[in-house]
């Protein structure tokens, strides 16, 4: 029993820490995530026993068993096989999650801490003084400090960087732990913004802040708008008057072309043309198809032939306009590849999130987690399903407090 716990314990937290370090490589792997927290998971779910698992894990599992047909009746290739592992990783590292964290009784604050204070040192280092700083132990660093991009700290380019900022106030949010350190969100967001200047994650951002308000203003929670509006408001104010300190940032030079000439934007920028693309296509695919799976590898042959029907040029005015072998959406992936099916995933997120709706922070943390996953956010980025696992972890706390309360 005392060797079990040790092994629990010690390959347990080692799945914790590669779920917080995604994209450092130990095996050299050809991927931008590593599958390290996913080979980990499997020691807390085989040593960890449960009498009743949460219900939306059966959903995942549905969606991955209709996933390992479709491997097995395609022709098998390492690219296939990346996509299988994807909703792999959903179910494992879920799952891992949730009864790693039942074993040791929740994710510890200080823990969380040091990771997000690990992340700003190294994104702090790389702006201000070395900016390959432990590029080796990440595969294929880029984009750092480019066209008004930011740095890449420990993931693989500033756009990884912001996603994992946003996902750590994901979990900041879920906690409650904003009751505990605002200083902690503020790490957070100063490195979204100032560090990463990942676009996409800002864009997301402000997205959920809008959603947020008008889900207040249904409830008639006048004292939340009037917070909310007012951080907005002395926000924009500071960065009008700062503004000569963004003229170089990427998404300064983004939004002055939504606003110049907001019709031109797909045509001129090949990163925002690409981002969008993956979102739309792959919910039109979705409904042209009738909700029937599409499987593995056809997205790319998909976009071409949208491409050359000539009934959608303005999503393909950028000259240098391609295929693409990868779907760089988490919901655009699984929509396209399952079909109807994939639609469970929705399903399962949304409840395993549901019982916390009623604490704003917590529903504006969900808002800014199923957005983020439009983004390229894989569920082989092991932050996206530990998350999960977390909410459930969470639910099931809250419902043991309320049975030992009666």
């Amino acid at each position: 029993m005392k060797s079990e716990k040790v092994i629990i314990l010690f390959s347990g937290w080692l799945f914790v820490f590669f779920c917080f370090f995604p994209y450092v490589s130990l095996l050299g792997l050809n991927t931008t995530t590593q599958p390290n927290a996913l080979f980990f998971a499997l020691f807390p779910i085989v040593f960890i026993r449960s009498r009743k698992l949460p219900v939306e894990l059966f959903l995942f599992g549905i969606v991955l068993c209709f996933a390992t047909f479709f491997l097995m009746t395609s022709n098998f290739s390492f690219l296939f096989f990346r996509d299988w592992a994807n909703y792999l990783s959903l179910v494992v590292v879920s799952l891992g999650a949730y009864k790693f964290l039942r074993y040791i009784n929740g994710l510890p604050y200080k823990f969380f801490y040091l990771v997000v204070t690990v992340w700003f040192l190294v994104g702090m280092i790389q702006t201000l003084l070395f900016p390959e700083f432990l590029s080796f132990l990440v595969h294929n660093m880029r984009g750092a400090n480019v066209a008004g991009r930011g740095v890449t700290s420990l993931s693989g380019e500033p756009t990884y960087y912001g996603l994992m900022l946003g996902l750590f106030f994901v979990v900041y949010l879920i906690n409650n732990w904003h009751k505990r350190s605002r200083l902690l969100g503020f790490l957070i967001l100063f490195q979204m913004i100032f560090l990463s200047k990942a676009t996409t994650v800002i864009i997301i951002f402000i997205l959920t802040i809008g959603i947020f308000i008008f889900i207040s203003m249904l409830r008639f929670n006048i004292k939340l708008i009037f917070t909310v509006s007012a951080l907005v408001i002395t926000t924009s104010i500071f960065m009008v008057l700062t503004i000569d300190l963004y003229k170089d940032l990427r998404i300064y030079k983004i939004s002055q072309i939504v606003l110049d000439h907001p019709e031109t934007i797909l045509a001129v920028d090949l990163s925002v043309s690409e981002r969008v693309n993956h979102v739309v296509f792959p919910i039109i695919g979705l409904i042209e198809g009738g909700g029937l799976p599409r499987g593995y590898g056809k997205f790319s042959a998909y976009l071409l032939s949208k491409n050359r029907s000539g009934n959608y040029k303005a999503f393909f005015s950028h000259p240098l306009t391609r295929g693409s072998s990868r779907i760089l959406s988490g919901h655009g992936k699984v929509f396209f590849e399952m079909g109807g099916i994939g639609l469970l995933v929705s399903i399962g997120i949304f409840a395993a999130f549901r019982f916390g709706f009623s604490n704003p922070p917590f529903l504006f943390g969900f808002t800014f987690y199923f957005l983020l996953l439009f983004a390229a956010l894989p569920f082989m980025t092991a932050t996206v399903p530990f998350i999960i696992g977390n909410s459930l972890f969470l639910r099931h706390s809250n419902s043991l407090r309320k049975k030992n309360s009666y």
